[in-house]
């Protein structure tokens, strides 16, 4: 409240609007901060949405660390347009056919100078940028291959120790490289394919690993280790009731072999399968 307002009031009366105002004030400035404070947060969890929203970084590879490099050829066909500009300038000014004075004709052929000075610059620097590429580019491809290695050594490949396998791998990789067909395939693909090429034509690699025995299988072995030889096939049994047939249940599986002793063990129930296989 301003002075004058207060003049006609008692000091005690002044005292009192003061101090009603001062209260006033500190709660509507307590309230701006309290809406502050919940713009703050509502933008917060906005944030924190949009963050869960943003997809996820994407996979590294040569092309994106590299710098963008401008055409080596359309830098070089500017050069080449302006030299022949400025030799046409010269000679029409030496030849007596331009009207320009001294200081007219050296201006243009400063401002054809400087034209390809920055020309020769950006061609410099485009060539700077080109190797720099270069040299990512193989240090990626290094990588790649060293890794392929180390995988073509659980097949028992080792490019870097056999020389006629690893001049034969790097000529398939060539070779695939050769076919326009195959412009979109990155480099682990040309690796793979010329490695299965080497291992086709030399036939070399892991081999495809044995199927797991059978119980026919585990009981032939078990006989054979028991007995000592082979078993006669299954056309010279002795008859049922013979003397042989007396010696054990199984005798006559034991003097079975091949498809014989598979077919005879394949007619046993489970439960006699068992007694077989422990006995």
């Amino acid at each position: 409240m301003k002075n004058d307002n207060l003049a006609g009031l008692t000091d005690a009366e002044r005292e009192a609007l003061e101090g009603e105002e001062l209260e006033n004030e500190t709660g509507a400035d307590a309230d701006e901060a309290d809406d502050e404070a919940e713009t703050g947060d509502d933008s917060a969890d906005a944030g924190e949405a949009d963050g869960a929203n943003e997809p996820a970084p994407a996979e590294a590879s040569p092309q994106s660390f590299q710098v963008p490099t401008p055409d080596l050829a359309q830098i070089d066909q500017a050069l080449a347009e302006l030299t022949a500009k400025r030799e046409a300038l010269e000679t029409e000014y030496e030849s007596g056919d331009s009207s320009d004075t001294y200081a007219e004709h050296r201006a243009k052929l400063r401002e054809l100078d400087e034209a390809m000075r920055d020309l020769s610059m950006e061609k410099a620097e485009a060539r700077a940028v080109l190797r720099m590429n270069q040299a990512y580019q193989m240090e990626w491809w290094t990588r790649e291959v060293n890794a392929f290695k180390r995988e073509a050594l659980k097949e028992g490949i080792d490019y870097d120790k056999d020389d006629k396998l690893g001049a034969e791998w790097d000529r398939a990789v060539q070779f695939l490289g050769q076919d326009p067909n195959n412009a979109q395939q990155d480099a682990r693909w040309f690796l793979a394919e010329a490695h299965e090429m080497v291992k086709a034509r030399f036939r070399v690699g892991a081999k495809e690993a044995p199927a797991p025995r059978s119980r026919v299988d585990e009981a032939l072995a078990a006989r054979r280790a028991q007995n000592g030889e082979m078993p006669p096939t299954l056309a010279k049994l002795p008859e049922a009731g013979s003397q042989d047939e007396r010696e054990g249940e199984f005798s006559h599986l034991d003097r079975l072999q091949g498809a014989a002793f598979e077919r005879a063990l394949a007619k046993l129930t489970p439960e006699q399968q068992d007694r077989y296989l422990t006995s």
